[in-house]
């Protein structure tokens, strides 16, 4: 496993668009995973009440919302945080998306 490093995100200059309608993707690298992720995922219903249900006691709910914010990155962030027994552990998941959402939504 990769040591921990702390999340970074490029600033909104350096975020792209990937041409099928403007959609503004920021680049973030956490635990040695550099991912695309769009910048309106704060904005989306969806990940806001998968995250209401994890703030409420329910994080069985946690690997949906992995699937919803990393999408087709999915399997790249599992394969990343995955331990030397193979084991992706709840705990480091967990860091790993704290991490991702404060560089999403910084506020």
């Amino acid at each position: 496993m990769t040591a921990m490093t702390k999340a970074e995100v490029r600033p909104a200059s350096e975020s792209s668009q990937d041409g099928t309608g403007g959609k503004k993707f920021s680049t973030i690298s956490s635990h040695g995973i550099t991912l695309q992720i769009n910048q309106q995922t704060v904005n989306d219903l969806e990940v806001l009440d998968l995250l209401d249900d994890i703030l409420s006691g329910n994080v069985f709910r946690m690997p949906k919302l992995m699937r919803r914010i990393f999408g087709d990155q999915h399997e790249v962030v599992m394969d990343g945080l995955r331990n030397d027994e193979g084991i992706v552990s709840a705990d480091t998941a967990s860091e790993f998306l704290v991490e991702v959402l404060e560089q999403i939504n910084p506020n």
